[in-house]
């Protein structure tokens, strides 16, 4: 009921501003900056209007994951609407709507509530900025209500963006700048349950409220100095993830009931100019969870894993501002799947394409028992175009272990590690930067010896996915 009433106070504050002062002329047409609603339509100066519209089309030969098709091809759409609400100088109104659909799906799709979220709430809130408050100095921002989160370089929690669809937390976020860049960022919030969750109601676009519930709790402080040093900036984070068995919409809801707490710490140099930066972020999680989500199974395990990203970039101070990097993940897998304890490293609510790759229909591998070396070449000749070329390797980090995006696994660790090569790309032209943006992009994954001989393996080959988005942004 909360929730409800921050929206209908949004809409209610979006037709006052409508009583407020207009814009005494429309903004004239310059390609060179990112044309909105408020440069071409005379509205009230305390609201602003803005969007995007998305479609991709995808395509796989060469499903990894059984029970689904050798191939598969699909489009993704996805509509975001938002109107921000300016209350005097300090107090702010935010209200986002999301539609993600797809088409061209049957039922070899793998769909997920990843790519399907038909007519979602996707912000609505409250938001006070202040300065000095409580004599602290610097600024501070508070926000209150259904909103989207971001930590970092987003390993842990983050907006998505080229996932179909958006995780978002309903709760209190709060974030304190002060100078030299120190920030401190805090949250507490539940996480939004995205509904239905079904394969075949994902198919037909189904429309059903998100719900957020007190069975799913999760909190966050991070402190991010980049004064220290100008060669090494600095970022502690500490996370808490609070599940129970249990559902928003009154039907059982059977879940892993995680109690995990993560720490992480992040060094790193900017990448920018003609010299080498880095990058280190190491985290343990600890915790206890359930063996399963299976209810006949009510073994709760001690949770004990790590993570560690790591690389190391060169920028040659070119006009094609080119990069290389080399980098490195290791997130740790389930030592033993019969010790009764846990070893397999949870990314919470973390991204994984900046990594790992695309997602969509792909999405092969993520932060869990994981381990490979990749190499990366990136160029930007211009504001309107880049592009990267990637290679990876991928091993599991326990051979008993399972490969999650695949749904494979080997208890008895006969099927070796490798997971296979992995060679991505891709390109962005922005012919009107901030308006029109077409991407494309591929993955190519040539399996390993785990991919075939892990029982249940689809023994596919190679995979190839390919994909198109043409973005409109208002």
């Amino acid at each position: 009921m909360f929730l409800w009433g921050v929206l209908w106070a949004i809409l209610w504050a979006i037709l006052w501003a409508g009583t407020g002062p207009v814009r005494a002329q429309t903004a004239p047409f310059d390609e060179s900056r990112p044309q909105r609603p408020d440069d071409t339509v005379q509205g009230p100066e305390r609201l602003s209007l803005s969007g995007s519209h998305r479609t991709r089309f995808q395509m796989l030969d060469g499903q990894f994951r059984p029970g689904f098709g050798d191939g598969d091809h699909s489009m993704a759409f996805v509509t975001l609407l938002r109107a921000d609400v300016r209350l005097g100088k300090r107090f702010s109104l935010t209200a986002e709507i999301e539609d993600a659909r797809q088409a061209l799906a049957d039922g070899s799709t793998p769909l997920e509530t990843t790519n399907v979220n038909a007519l979602a709430l996707l912000q609505a809130n409250l938001r006070y900025t202040a300065d000095d408050l409580f004599g602290l100095g610097g600024r501070t921002r508070l926000t209150l209500g259904r909103q989207t989160l971001g930590i970092g370089r987003r390993r842990f929690v983050g907006r998505q963006v080229f996932r179909n669809t958006i995780q978002n937390f309903t709760g209190l976020d709060i974030l304190w700048r002060g100078r030299g860049g120190r920030r401190v960022h805090g949250f507490y919030t539940l996480p939004v349950i995205i509904r239905p969750d079904a394969p075949e109601r994902l198919l037909d676009n189904d429309i059903v409220f998100d719900r957020e519930s007190l069975d799913l709790q999760f909190w966050g402080l991070a402190l991010t100095d980049p004064t220290v040093s100008r060669h090494a900036h600095y970022e502690l984070a500490v996370f808490g993830l609070h599940e129970r068995d249990g559902a928003p919409d009154k039907a059982h809801r059977q879940t892993e009931n995680r109690q995990l707490y993560t720490a992480s710490l992040r060094l790193w140099r900017p990448h920018a100019g003609r010299h080498v930066d880095y990058e280190l972020h190491g985290a343990v999680q600890f915790g206890e969870q359930r063996a399963s989500d299976d209810p006949q199974d009510r073994r709760d395990l001690d949770h004990s894993a790590h993570y560690v990203h790591g690389e190391i970039g060169y920028s040659f101070g070119d006009g094609w501002q080119t990069r290389l990097m080399l980098q490195y993940d290791h997130a740790s897998g389930d030592r033993d799947p019969e010790d009764g304890n846990s070893n397999r490293f949870d990314s919470l609510f973390g991204p994984r394409r900046p990594e790992f790759g695309p997602t969509g229909t792909y999405g092969a591998f993520n932060r869990s028992n994981i381990t490979g070396p990749g190499i990366r070449l990136s160029i930007a000749p211009s504001r309107r175009l880049d592009g990267f070329v990637g290679y990876r390797a991928f091993w599991l980090d326990e051979r008993r272990d399972e490969w999650g995006p695949a749904d494979l696994q080997d208890r008895q660790g006969r099927s070796g590690t490798f997971l296979g090569h992995q060679i991505q790309g891709r390109l962005r032209w922005r012919p009107f930067p901030g308006n029109l943006m077409v991407e494309t992009g591929f993955a190519h994954l040539v399996d390993g010896g785990f991919a075939r001989r892990a029982p249940g393996a689809t023994g596919f080959g190679d995979t190839t996915y390919l994909y198109t988005d043409v973005t409109f942004s208002f």
